[in-house]
């Protein structure tokens, strides 16, 4: 059978010279070499064959004591003809290649740089909420939505950066620089919040009404943002700054003896969630448990040090109930102190307590505790001005 040589394949200009010249011709067509436009000469023969079948002709110049002469050769040379002869090999190519291209646009693995386990797992959360992990395919719209939502979701991760390169998505973090700018104070004033005696005054702006030393009423005027000047007009400069006083107040808390939380009983499960290529496959359902405490896990694929396209997220779910509690009196006194103090803290942050006097009575199914606190704090609150007539009459 002949073979059909390409016309952009390698070709061969051949003369065959000796005494063994035709014998050559037929040794040749023999072993399956192809000739075309063979010729005589003055002393043999001249004919074109495929660049491949150089080594053949060469073998049947050799047996036949002929003196084989190559003229010439053209065309894209002998690798592109031995492939023309083997198209499974360029397909084996061209798929690979192809492979290569539409398998680099997913997420095989993800670079967080020097950010700790903590901080990964705070921005895996927000990456899956953009549907963001190992597995996924990414475009580049796509990628700076996610990076913009990031930013709006954790407003403590500063300037956050998504970057997509060959199956690699790099999460870079930049701390946010503050710079406080500020503003211009709104025309109010400064009132007592609790009852006490005044330490110290450090105003940034407005008129202090009180001195060092006095003692003030709850709701009593500290400082004012405004004051007349000689031709009685007001000078308006909002009061800002703090005033520091010694108070005394009393917070109340109950606490129950016996009450019912919910508690572990130690039973779990676990929800497995496959991603692979784009695909999701979930291999369990949610349990119908009240409040599960729950742990999510992300696990990326690989074989050894090489990373696969797929991820698996795995969340375990520990079950709680309602189980009933009974705290000694002893517990129960603890716990509504802590509540009176929690309540003083809530109120006035930079408390500095110098007494606590702490007072309980039961009834035998609840304890009411009651907590005089003597402490220094701030002691202002923001409010409206003051008439001026007010601050006039202020010796």
């Amino acid at each position: 059978m002949k073979r059909k040589t390409a016309i952009w394949a390698d070709q061969i200009m051949f003369e065959v010279r000796g005494e063994g010249a035709k014998n050559f011709l037929s040794k040749a067509a023999r072993t399956g070499v192809h000739l075309s436009r063979v010729s005589c000469t003055e002393k043999g023969y001249a004919g074109y064959a495929a660049g491949a079948d150089l080594q053949r002709l060469t073998m049947a110049a050799k047996e036949t004591k002929s003196d084989l002469h190559i003229r010439y050769r053209r065309g894209p040379g002998k690798w592109l003809e031995r492939s023309a002869a083997r198209p499974g090999l360029i397909a084996g190519v061209t798929v690979f290649f192809l492979l290569r291209w539409y398998l680099s646009g997913f997420v095989w693995t993800i670079d967080f740089g020097e950010m700790d386990m903590a901080r990964q797992s705070e921005f895996r959360e927000a990456l899956a909420k953009q549907a963001i992990w190992e597995g996924c395919r990414m475009e580049e719209k796509r990628l700076r939505e996610a990076e913009e939502a990031i930013e709006l979701e954790m407003q403590g991760a500063g300037w956050v950066s998504l970057n997509f390169t060959s199956g690699c998505l790099f999460v870079e973090e930049n701390e946010r620089e503050i710079q406080e700018i500020r503003q211009t104070t709104d025309p109010q004033a400064l009132y007592a919040k609790a009852s006490g005696q005044v330490l110290s005054i450090e105003l940034e702006g407005g008129f202090a009404e009180v001195v060092a030393g006095q003692y003030v009423s709850e709701g009593q005027l500290l400082a004012n943002g405004q004051k007349a000047d000689r031709q009685g007009e007001a000078v308006i400069q909002g009061a800002t700054g703090t005033i520091r006083g010694r108070m005394r107040k009393t917070y109340m808390a109950e606490q129950a003896l016996h009450t019912e939380n919910l508690v572990l009983t130690g039973e779990s499960c676990t929800m497995e969630s496959w991603q692979i290529l784009g695909q999701v496959w979930e291999k369990s359902e949610v349990p119908s448990w009240q409040e599960p405490e729950s742990v999510t896990e992300w696990l990326p694929l690989r074989i050894g040090r090489l990373s696969l396209p797929g991820s698996l997220r795995r969340i375990t779910l520990w079950e709680k109930e309602a189980q009933p509690i009974e705290y000694s009196e002893k517990t129960a006194e603890a716990m509504a102190a802590r509540s009176c103090r929690l309540d003083l803290l809530r109120e006035f942050p930079d408390a500095e307590l110098e007494t606590e006097i702490l007072t309980f009575e039961t009834d035998g199914q609840t304890v009411r505790c009651s907590a005089d606190y003597v402490f220094c704090a701030e002691m202002t609150k923001v409010g409206p001005l003051a008439p001026l007539e007010k601050t006039q009459t202020t010796s």
